[in-house]
Formats: structure tokens, C-alpha cells, sequence
């Protein structure tokens, strides 16, 4: 597997450990993408945010070698090389796996820090922050159990909700916006909040 992120993640190595040790079994040979979802317009396809960073497997790191760096928007510039990764592997048909606890349906892979994790409320339309925006969207989708039941299209998502077809996860705010075993953090700037968050995390070891 290859995990790529800024110098502001910060990862929990126990709990990626355990996240992978779940998928290497389904992703030997197929390309698979896992990371945080966040909507891209048109009609909320969803991207990885690269904050907490996001993972390919082998296949998936091959494909993006041989068959999409040298081909995919190879003159286009931009800071924003997940959504754009995202997009090429969108033509070739790979579209992001969802990386939400399989039986809660919390997020692993977090876009902020813990404490705007945790304080941050969910938002609709173009208001609110990145992270509220993001909250408003996946209180949209379907239990990860359903996930096959989501369009990648809101109109016909809203349809299907308002037809019955299937029931919304709803928010995930305060202290169940986290999984249990989450895997990474974005915005972790300070050392001394990255110090902080380690001593919490292993008190065995900190002191």
C-alpha cells in the first residue's frame, strides 16, 4: 500500500495497520482508492481529500505510474493534486472506496484536527466551512452496509430518499464524528498539539 499526505498529518499507525490488514484480502489485483470523501461539483462526485492523506493499493499505484501520470491533465498545475487524482481515476472507472466504520458509519480519515472534529456542526449548500460542508454531505449518504445504493448524483439521490428507497446515515457530530479506530488527522500544524495528541493517545509512553 501507498499512503501519501502533507507534513500536517498525522497518522494513528496502530489503527492504519488494522484498517489494511482488512482490505488486503479484496484488493490484491483490482485498483482500489481509499481515502476521505468530500463532493466535487458537478452533481457531488466525490473526490479523496488529501488532508489526512489517502492510500492506493499496488494495483492502484501501478495504474497511476503507467497509465494515468503520463496521460491524465499531464500539463495542468494546481495545488489541488486530490481532487485531480480523483478525477483521473474517475475516467478509468475507480472511483473511491468508502472508508467509514462498516458498522457505525463514522469517519476514519479526518480533514481537521480532533477539536474542530469535534465541534463542528453540518452545513447545506455552499455555507458553512470545508468541514460543515463536508458533515452536510455525508449525513446524505446511505449506511456503509447500503453504500451501493448511493447515485453519485443529488438530484437522483433526493429522488431516491424522498421515494423510500433508502434512509440517510444523518449527521455525525460531537464525539461520533470519529471512529473508534480512525486513521488519520489533517491541520495538526503545532508541535505541541501534535505532542499533546500522542501523550493522550499512548499514556504508557508519554508522560
Amino acid at each position: 500500500f501507498f499512503h501519501l499526505g502533507g507534513d500536517d498529518m498525522y497518522v494513528i499507525v496502530e489503527n492504519f495497520r488494522k484498517f489494511l490488514q482488512d482490505k488486503k484480502k479484496d484488493s490484491s489485483k483490482t485498483p482500489m482508492l481509499w481515502g476521505q470523501w468530500y463532493p466535487r461539483a458537478p452533481d457531488n462526485w466525490v473526490a479523496v481529500c488529501g488532508g489526512p492523506g489517502y492510500t492506493l493499493n499496488r494495483a492502484a499505484l501501478s495504474l497511476f505510474v503507467t497509465d494515468i501520470f503520463p496521460k491524465c491533465d499531464i500539463h495542468y498545475k494546481t495545488s489541488t493534486e486530490d481532487k485531480t487524482l480523483s478525477k483521473c481515476f474517475r475516467t478509468l472507472g475507480i472511483t473511491p472506496e468508502d472508508t467509514r466504520d462498516p458498522v457505525t458509519g463514522e469517519q476514519t480519515y479526518h480533514g481537521v484536527r480532533p477539536d474542530d472534529l469535534y465541534t463542528s456542526t453540518p452545513s447545506s449548500g455552499n455555507r458553512g466551512s470545508f468541514q460543515s460542508k463536508n458533515m452536510g454531505f455525508w449525513a446524505t449518504l446511505p449506511h456503509p452496509t447500503n453504500i451501493s445504493q448511493y447515485t453519485g448524483n443529488t438530484s437522483k439521490q433526493q429522488q431516491k430518499e424522498q421515494e423510500g428507497d433508502f434512509i440517510p446515515i444523518g449527521p455525525k457530530i460531537g464525539l461520533e464524528a470519529a471512529a473508534k479506530f480512525s486513521v488519520a488527522f489533517h491541520q495538526v500544524h503545532s508541535p505541541h498539539i501534535m505532542a499533546r495528541m500522542h501523550a493522550l493517545l499512548y499514556k504508557n509512553i508519554c508522560p
